[in-house]
């Protein structure tokens, strides 16, 4: 069974943990990058961070984790949206197919589209089998 980690649809981001392994960067530096005390939710592969207060403050922070070389898309995502309060969203790692991690991006930053975010509603009136994208 794939676990689920929360995450906030205002302005939040998701960093694979593998990422930060793989580019050497501790947790700490996130952290401190991130002007966090601490992520709002993390299993053994993701971790998320949120929220952050409107899209120029996201855009300053992924910023900041492109300057500790973590690579937008390939090791962190971001998640925007607009739902309701009583609606909460839960993201989960994902392999494809073959096997390994999700698609592979190589376009430079400035002309790739912002990818979609697989979500879950974990505490809403809609049926808990829905899954929505968001961008």
């Amino acid at each position: 069974m794939m676990g689920f980690i929360d995450v906030t649809p205002e302005y939040g981001l998701v960093i694979r943990k593998d990422a930060l392994r793989e580019r050497n960067v501790s947790l700490e530096a996130v952290l401190a990058a991130l002007k966090a005390d601490a992520p709002l939710d993390s299993d053994d592969r993701l971790i998320s961070f949120g929220p952050s207060f409107g899209q120029e403050a996201l855009d300053g922070l992924i910023k900041e984790l492109a300057g500790l070389g973590l690579q937008y898309f390939d090791d962190f995502v971001e998640v925007v949206g607009t739902y309701p309060e009583w609606c909460r969203f839960r993201v989960g790692y994902a392999k494809n197919r073959n096997g390994k991690r999700g698609l592979q991006d190589k376009r430079p930053l400035a002309t790739r589209s912002r990818p979609p975010i697989m979500m879950t509603p974990v505490s809403t009136t809609a049926p808990a089998s829905h899954s929505y994208k968001t961008r």
